[in-house]
């Protein structure tokens, strides 16, 4: 049966799903409050396509990333490069888990990676080069645009869906719990900042420092020659408990706290990679958001709830689209 449906949102959730609708049939419509797509935290975040390396401490983290990425994979294969020498590190000392720790691990959930011995890096344990993909951002764009061309209503910002309810089948709320809770979770709203770097003319190595509150160094999507700084401390400025708060918080934040945070991603990276400061160039900064459940494992898995003709979906991580689409496609026939 076709059905007319409201998307809220068009990032990769909204996007993705509304995509999927569309050609199985269905009246799509997909609400986005910006005047572009892709302009919330779907456009600005690391661009990693996560494999599992990253969660070692949530076996449900790494089985979902795992299953979704083989999903993602078939369909977006021509929206991903990967870096060659991509590194994940153990840091000595610090790490929440040790090398030998981290390869049984990895050889547990069937993660393939080869040992790096030779390495200008300090205070290192150990070092591994990983097959984990970069999304091309400008790419995936620019597909979304042309495929969803008729369905995409910009600059639509819905104060409420009381009037909307009546007119749709089914409201797919896809705004990563920014437009309201409806997960009757307690959330947090974290602010973020990544800092963009040119390299000079020395090749980079990405390198992601692990486990704990390290930093990682990758490359910024489809920008040839740049890199992202971030760190799982001082990336996440500060959390809040609604959306509006966070945005509000942003717009009073000082140069000299955005200078200070900066200075400590760097040093912090410095600590590990010496000549970090001689071989890139600091081009500026950007702000996002991530929307976590307020607990503290290190699990980052979806949440989904339906209620009546309303469905609403958060998630952390990009790949969780098939995730979300599997409930979709038993709701929606």
């Amino acid at each position: 049966m076709k059905r007319k449906i409201l998307i809220l949102g068009a990032g990769w959730y909204g996007c993705h799903i509304g995509l999927y609708l569309k050609d199985t049939g269905h009246n799509v419509t997909i609400f986005e409050k910006e005047s572009k797509i892709f302009f919330g935290a779907s456009g600005f975040n690391q661009f990693r396509l996560h494999k599992g390396f990253h969660y070692p401490r949530s076996s449900e983290t790494i089985y979902e990333i795992q299953k979704n990425y083989k999903k993602f994979i078939k369909k977006y294969r021509n929206f991903i490069y990967y870096p060659k020498n991509n590194l994940y590190c153990i840091a000595k000392k610090i790490s929440l888990i040790d090398a030998k720790t981290y390869e049984i691990i990895l050889k547990s959930h069937y993660l393939d990676y080869k040992k790096k011995y030779n390495h200008k890096l300090s205070n290192i344990e150990a070092a591994f080069i990983v097959k984990e993909g970069v999304i091309n951002n400008e790419k995936i764009i620019n597909f979304y645009n042309k495929k969803l061309k008729k369905n995409l209503v910009l600059n639509s910002n819905i104060k409420n869906l009381k009037n909307l309810k009546k007119n749709y089948d089914f409201i797919i709320d896809c705004t990563n719990n920014t437009f309201s809770n409806n997960l009757t979770k307690d959330f947090n709203y974290l602010l973020t900042i990544s800092v963009v770097y040119k390299k000079k003319n020395k090749i980079i190595t990405p390198i992601t420092v692990m486990d704990g509150d390290l930093p990682s160094l990758y490359p910024y999507s489809g920008k040839k020659g740049y890199y992202t700084l971030t760190h799982a401390k001082y990336t996440h400025i500060k959390k809040f408990k609604s959306f509006k708060l966070l945005n509000k918080y942003k717009k009073k934040m000082s140069k000299k706290r955005l200078g200070n945070i900066v200075d400590k991603m760097e040093n912090s990276m410095i600590s590990f990679y010496p000549t970090f400061k001689k071989d890139l160039i600091y081009k500026g900064f950007y702000f996002s958001y991530k929307v976590l459940p307020n607990e503290t494992s290190a699990k980052r898995t979806i949440s989904i709830k339906k209620e009546n003709n309303t469905i609403s979906c958060s998630s952390p991580k990009i790949a969780n689209i098939f995730a979300f689409e599997d409930y979709i496609k038993k709701i929606i026939k």
